[in-house]
């Protein structure tokens, strides 16, 4: 059904459109957007016949406009375009809507998408009108009804036909392997479709191709596709990552579960084999494989497992034990032990005899091969087998009589063991064998057999009474304490035998209780006491008693003496442990005294009592008398609980108010007084600091100024508190006394009954004795801490002093309180005997004695004659000691005032050389003391310490003192002589690296490039400072003179040098140029020797032009025609020839290959052969352009590779290079050397030849001279030594210089270099390991020229050979935390990066294989007398005679 595009988009796509509202009611109207044929309705019919009527009238039109003009062809519409284009592309509209317009799976596309992909399409017609045509002006969008309303309608019907009919639209392809159908599986499966009344017109190959978007099959995406674009559903969003993962996962899961139930099921099985015949095996050959084929099919398991009558999972079972790809279930996958012994056996029996066979020929079993079960397990012991041997006979022994065949297990072992005829007639034997009738076992017969063979000497048997009492011992260190805390705590002395085994049990006892029973000879209902439990304790304690007697009534005795009258017996009294073991070393008890005084402490008191001792002597038995002490001590802990609670006991109400209110008012007083003596305590101290400031200072100058440490009655307070003005207002001396009694009872504290300063100011003596323990900890002790201070022994010292000695101790706070305590009248004097009187007086005394001393030295010397020795040592010079420490102190004041103005100086000012150009212009002006100090204006600082800061910074030498810029900041003048030292470095001297930065000839530098020269020094300094320091003008340029004056002067008097040598060349040049004008003229007039007035005239006029010539370098920038000379013809004089220009000699730009040049001398030192192998690192000697190319940045050349090649070959038609050309100058010095050599000593080596006459001689450079100096070498001669020296620069040997014989071909004087091979440990330019050179813009925009990047060409396959890599850290998930983070780093080092580990390993196992251990031993271990030394011999060697 075809539609003309002109009208039917409006006719058919758009229910709107006046058209269709014209042929339909506005009810009718249905969603023809997209697909509209829903359903057969009569609105549908009569649309439908509307449209045929349209496309009929329209196609008769078209036929009558052909017939008028049969050469009439129509031309398409941009909507016929667009369709073409899409069939073009996609073989089909349907698969261009889906693969280009659709993109989005909305089954519609709107204007900006429907001009995008037409665009990208290549689509060249108007892309408006198609949108317009097809209906997307109207609708907004465009659907594939639009384009193909034939493939829509086919589409459309064919899914309701495949609804109707067959189901769900994916049951068309359901049970295909890659859920697609072919063209003929489709029709195969849609012919159903064809009843459908929707369908019933409809062409299958027309809607397979249509739904198929890859060409020959429809897929599962091309169904839902369909389903979509008819139902109009909403394509549900695609699955997210955890989504799809938790899916997998749970897949996963699903998988592992049924796994894990068919193991269960296998594990069932085989249980029930086991039971049943009472191994796998005997199962499996008496229900599985009953033929003894030794495979089962599935049928045969099957009938075996019904008549097992298992109920589990049989075909679980068979899953589990049978690939999917087998038929038979095997005995090796039911039971592995099998396949697993029978490896292990003959494992062993290789280990053990080296091969199977031997081991069958070193058994003497006397029918062998016949073996029987024990024999078997002899055999199985020898080898010693690992795996479980009764398998391996039981599977062997296939009739079950006990006896197997060695054949069996290794036929071929057995029959070159033993012999074929043997083998045979045992296998005859064993034939005639039948299985011994035996009774069947219960597993109780079996068990009782087992215990039977395996059952101990009940001698050997643990003890459980033993057990219990180490348990109770244990637990309560004694068995006495144990039953009387544990077991009988009720203290009746025997306990039923359900109250032991329940108290022994909460105690944690878990053994034989039975057994305990009968150990104690107990019966089932009886009793049990103390001495059945613990006789042992029972006999120590009759053994003391017996040993002890009557001693025992003495140690009582004097322990109730002891006490004291008032004790009661009854109650008992402690005895002395001292005491008590005293008793019992004096009748030499044997047992253990701790144990023994734990079994007569049952209370665990420590000590025992007389009442215990009382009861144990009275008492005849020992059996009665543990548990009557036991008793006893009950009732005394029960009478003491009493006691207790009779004590927290609630008296009656009465009594409890009366008692509440007597204690009541008693604390109501006790806190009024507390308050009132708190209250007159802070009234006195507030009125004593009131009027002296401190209490340390009241307590000198009022309370105690007698210094009698304390006031020890209330008269001696009378007369403080007169002088403290304390003195009450009222009632005169009795008032004064009674507040003085009142303050003395407040102040003075019940344990001393005096006042002491500790208890006003506790502070002020504990810091006193905080001085004396730190003044000792300084000094050593305090009186050499007053001698430092006060040498002459006066017994005081000033107060600056004692600040100085607080210091000293490390006294930080407090100080002044102490002061105010030592000097309270501030006469800034600080009496020593307050702080210690003893040790005060005893410096006097040691004072006086050393002066005593002195003088008794002092006459001894004079009586002598010796005065000289009484002269004091000159000074060294330099302080020392204290006298150091006070000369630092003093200048401390002036540094923080140097460091405080230099702060804020850099602060206003961001660097101390522009504030010294700020503040005094000139930053090379020497400063005065008074210039200093308008730095101090600048920056709004006190002056005061100026001078001091002045003096410092410049010390006085001489009448003038000046300040520098460098002294002021000492970090430039370090900066500068680094940036020299560094230069020399890089450059070599300051020389070169003047001639490279001064490219214009100025000798000035600017800012960036001052920075490129540090960068390029590796300068570590503050280059901004330093740059600032040596722009003297603040233009922004620094002079070069600044940074080495001798190095300037040195280039300034090289560059007049060459000048002068530039201008005599050019003055020559000139004469030259006079003299060919002069002979031109006179061979123009004929006269070849006279001179003319023409002549002179001439000449005048050359000087004249050739000084109105300008230099090349002074003509203007930008202007780049050259102005024409005086000379040149349009200047010339009308009459006379034209002049030839005055040729100039401008100043020559440096090749290439010089520069290049003058970089390897700086990089080498001048020395060609280092730089040679530093390019030449194959050892090639000559090298192609391609090789160069690669080598040179090795050097450290950033330039064009090329263009240096050229440079160096300029000239030449050579198309390699060597080290000839690289240095023509150098390398001609060499071969002149080696020239001179051999022409002096007929061979080159014999330079070098030692006493042998082999050339092995090493001349330092003084013998190297002298060989130069024979042989008559060109000079200079150390430029040849350090040419030479590359491998050492103490010497040259003959390896050094063979290279010239070895790589260069000599004809005379022409040579020719040799092309050698690649050699290895050359010289690379660059330490192994060391990174690439640098490249790229760096941070202070200095770049280098990038190396060109090439690709290496290679035919060879990737290695697959896997390195050592670090392991997997299955630690990853686990955050580092402080508590785990030596846990992580330990597990990193020994599980994760384990290269070094598997390194060391593989050396080890390599040296293991190459050198075997006895080989290792030979050559590693030392002799006898070696080991004898290293171990350390005892043995006396004689002594050697010593040798004359």
């Amino acid at each position: 059904m075809s539609l003309d595009e002109d009208e039917a988009p409006d006719v058919e796509g758009d229910p709107e459109s006046p058209t269709v509202g014209a042929m339909m009611p506005q009810e009718d109207v249905i969603d023809m957007q997209g697909m509209a044929y829903t359903r057969h309705t009569t609105a549908y019919t009569r649309l439908n016949a509307a449209m045929v009527d349209m496309r009929t009238t329209k196609m008769e039109a078209t036929e009558r406009e052909h017939s008028v003009d049969p050469g009439f062809r129509a031309r398409s519409s941009p909507a016929d375009a667009v369709r073409m284009l899409l069939a073009a592309r996609h073989s089909s509209i349907v698969r261009g809507w889906r693969s280009s317009m659709d993109v989005r799976g909305v089954h519609g596309v709107m204007a900006n998408d429907f001009y995008t992909v037409l665009r990208k399409l290549g689509f060249t017609g108007d892309v408006r009108t198609a949108w317009d045509e097809l209906g997307g002006n109207a609708r907004g969008k465009v659907t594939l009804a639009d384009l193909d309303a034939d493939s829509a309608e086919v589409l459309g019907n064919f899914f309701r036909g495949f609804s109707e009919t067959i189901g769900n639209i994916l049951r068309l392809v359901e049970g295909t392997d890659s859920r697609r159908v072919g063209r003929e599986l489709f029709v195969e499966r849609c012919k159903q479709v064809k009843q459908s009344s929707d369908a019933a017109n409809v062409d299958l190959n027309v809607a397979f191709q249509c739904l198929s978007l890859e060409s020959g099959a429809v897929t599962e995406e091309d169904c839902l596709w369909l389903e979509y674009f008819v139902t109009r559903k909403q394509r549900p969003p695609p699955k997210t990552e955890r989504q799809i993962e938790f899916e997998e996962r749970t897949q996963v899961l699903q998988q592992e579960k049924k796994a894990h139930a068919r193991r269960r099921a296998v594990d069932d099985f085989k249980t029930l084999l086991r039971h049943q015949y009472g191994s796998v095996i005997a199962g499996w050959r008496k229900v599985l494989d009953k033929d003894n084929t030794g495979e089962v099919p599935f049928e045969a398991f099957e009938e075996g497992v019904e008549e097992l009558e298992f109920t589990g999972d049989k075909d679980g079972i068979w899953e589990e034990l049978v690939e999917e790809e087998e038929e038979f279930l095997v005995l090796e996958r039911l039971e592995p032990l099998v396949e697993k012994a029978q490896a292990s056996f003959v494992k062993s029996a290789v280990d053990a005899f080296g091969s199977v066979e031997k081991c069958f020929s070193a058994m003497a079993f006397e029918s062998r091969p016949l073996v029987t079960e024990q024999e078997f397990n002899v055999m199985c012991t020898e080898i010693n087998m690992k795996e479980n041997r009764r398998v391996l006979f039981e599977l062997l022994d296939k009739k079950g009589v006990g006896t197997i065949s060695l054949s069996e297990i290794d036929a071929e072992a057995a029959y070159n063991s033993f012999g074929k005829i043997a083998c045979d007639v045992a296998e005859e034997r064993l034939k005639k064998l039948e299985k011994p009738s035996k009774a069947h076992k219960t597993l109780y017969n079996r068990a009782v057999e087992q215990c039977g063979a395996t059952r101990r000497d009940p001698e050997t048997l643990p003890s459980a009474r033993e057990a219990l009492v180490a348990l109770l011992q244990e637990k309560f260190e004694t068995t006495v304490r144990a039953w009387a805390n544990a077991l009988d705590p009720n203290a009746k002395g025997k306990i039923k035998r359900k109250e032991f085994l329940t108290g022994i049990s909460s105690l944690g006892y878990a053994g034989n209780t039975t057994k305990l029973w009968e150990e104690m000879d107990l019966k089932p209902k009886s009793n049990i006491r103390f001495k059945d439990l613990c006789p042992e304790t029972v006999e120590e304690i009759k053994e003391f008693k017996m040993m002890a007697g009557k001693k025992i009534i003495g140690l009582i005795q004097g322990a109730e003496a002891a006490a004291g009258p008032g004790k009661s017996k009854k109650a008992g009294v402690p005895v002395s442990n001292d005491e008590f073991f005293k008793l019992l070393e004096t009748i030499d008890y044997q047992g253990d005294a701790e144990m023994l005084l734990k079994h007569l402490d049952p209370a665990n008191v420590g000590y025992v009592n007389t009442r215990t001792l009382r009861i144990l002597n009275e008492q005849k038995s020992e059996e009665k008398a543990i548990p009557q002490y036991l008793k006893k001590s009950r009732e005394a802990a029960k009478t003491q609980l009493e006691q207790k609670i009779e004590a927290v006991k609630v008296p009656p109400k009465k009594e409890l108010l009366a008692k509440q209110d007597k204690i009541l008012q008693t604390s109501r007083d006790d806190r009024k007084t507390r308050m009132d003596k708190k209250a007159a305590r802070e009234e006195f101290m507030k009125g004593i600091i009131g009027k002296f400031g401190s209490v340390a200072k009241a307590w000198r100058l009022a309370l105690d100024p007698e210094n009698a440490k304390n006031i020890e009655n209330s008269d001696r307070l009378i007369k403080a508190l007169k002088r403290a003005g304390q003195v009450p207002e009222e009632g005169g001396e009795s008032a004064l006394r009674k507040k003085a009694e009142f303050l003395f009872d407040v102040l003075a504290p019940p344990q001393t009954g005096v006042i002491t300063l500790e208890d006003l100011d506790p502070l002020t003596p504990a810091l006193m004795e905080k001085f004396k323990d730190q003044a000792e900890l300084r000094f050593g002790s305090l009186q050499e801490a007053f001698e430092h201070y006060d040498p002459e022994g006066t017994g005081s010292i000033s107060k600056k002093d004692f600040l100085h000695l607080c210091q000293s101790a490390q006294i930080i706070d407090g100080i002044y309180r102490l002061v105010e305590f030592l000097d309270p009248k501030g006469n800034n004097v600080i009496q020593l005997k307050l702080i210690d009187a003893e040790v005060t007086q005893d410096l006097k005394k040691h004072v006086e004695a050393k002066k005593e001393a002195e003088e008794a030295k002092k006459e001894y010397y004079k009586k002598k004659g010796s005065e000289h020795m009484l002269l004091k040592a000159k000074p060294f010079g330099v302080a020392c000691g204290p006298d150091h420490a006070r000369e630092e102190r003093a200048k401390k004041p002036a540094q923080q005032t140097i460091a405080e103005l230099k702060r804020r100086l850099l602060k206003k000012h961001r660097s101390l050389v522009r504030a010294w150009r700020v503040v005094h212009g000139n930053i090379r002006k020497e400063l005065g003391s008074d210039s200093f100090k308008k730095f101090f204006e600048e920056v709004d600082l006190d002056n005061s310490g100026s001078k001091a800061a002045f003096e410092m910074l410049v010390p006085p030498q001489g009448k003038k003192q000046k300040l520098l810029l460098k002294e002021f900041d000492p970090g430039i003048a370090a900066d500068l002589e680094d940036l020299k030292q560094k230069i020399a470095e890089r450059y070599t001297s300051s020389i070169a690296m003047f001639k490279e930065v001064d490219e214009d000839g100025s000798m000035l530098i600017d800012h960036n490039k001052f920075l490129e020269l540090c960068y390029e020094c590796k300068f570590k300094g503050n280059e901004h400072r330093l740059f600032e320091y040596l722009d003297r003008k603040d233009e922004k340029l620094a002079d070069m003179k600044d940074i080495d004056e001798e190095a300037y002067k040195k280039l300034k008097a090289q560059r007049a040098e060459q000048e002068a040598k530039r201008q005599e060349a050019i003055k020559k040049a000139k004469e030259a140029k006079k003299k060919a004008a002069r002979a031109a003229r006179r061979k123009e007039r004929g006269d070849e020797f006279a001179d003319s007035d023409e002549d002179s005239e001439a000449d005048k006029e050359d000087e004249e032009g050739e000084e109105g010539e300008k230099p090349e370098k002074e003509k203007k920038e930008g202007n780049t025609e050259s102005k024409s000379s005086p000379s040149s013809p349009s200047k010339a004089k009308k009459g006379k020839p034209g002049k030839p220009a005055t040729p100039e000699l401008p100043p020559q730009t440096p090749s290439l290959a010089e520069n290049f040049r003058v970089l390897l001398e700086r990089r080498f030192g001048g020395s060609l052969v280092k730089a040679w192998k530093a390019i030449d690192t194959h050892g090639h000697n000559v090298l192609n352009k391609n090789e160069f190319i690669k080598a040179v940045g090795s050097t450290g050349y950033a330039g064009n590779p090329s263009a240096l090649w050229t440079s160096l070959l300029e000239g030449s038609q050579e198309t390699q290079i060597s080290m000839r050309e690289i240095d023509v100058k150098q390398f001609r010095h060499m071969a002149a050397f080696r020239r001179a050599c051999k022409r002096s000593l007929d061979n080159f080596e014999k330079a070098f030849a030692d006493e042998s006459g082999q050339p092995g001689n090493v001349l330092d450079e003084n013998a190297f001279m002298e060989l130069c100096k024979k042989v008559g070498a060109p000079k200079p001669w150390p430029r040849l030594f350090a040419q030479f020296a590359v491998k050492s620069a103490d010497g040259v040997s003959w390896d050094d210089v063979s290279w010239l014989e070895e790589n260069w071909n000599w004809q005379g004087t022409k040579e020719t270099p040799i092309r050698g091979f690649a050699r290895l440990g050359d010289f690379h330019g660059q330490l192994p390991g060391s990174p690439p050179r640098t490249s790229g813009t760096g941070h202070l925009c200095f770049s280098m020229r990038p190396r060109q990047v090439s690709l290496k060409k290679t035919s060879s396959l990737p290695s697959l050979k896997i390195g050592i890599r670090a392991q997997w850290n299955d630690r990853w998930h686990i955050h580092e935390t402080i508590g785990n983070r030596d846990m992580n780093l330990i597990h990193l080092y020994t599980k994760v990066q384990t290269q070094e580990q598997e390194k060391t390993d593989q050396r080890c196992r390599k040296k293991l294989i190459e050198t075997s251990t006895i080989q290792w031993l030979e050559e590693q271990v030392v002799g006898e007398e070696d080991s004898n030394d290293l171990l350390g011999s005892t043995e006396e060697v004689p002594d050697e005679e010593e040798e004359p």
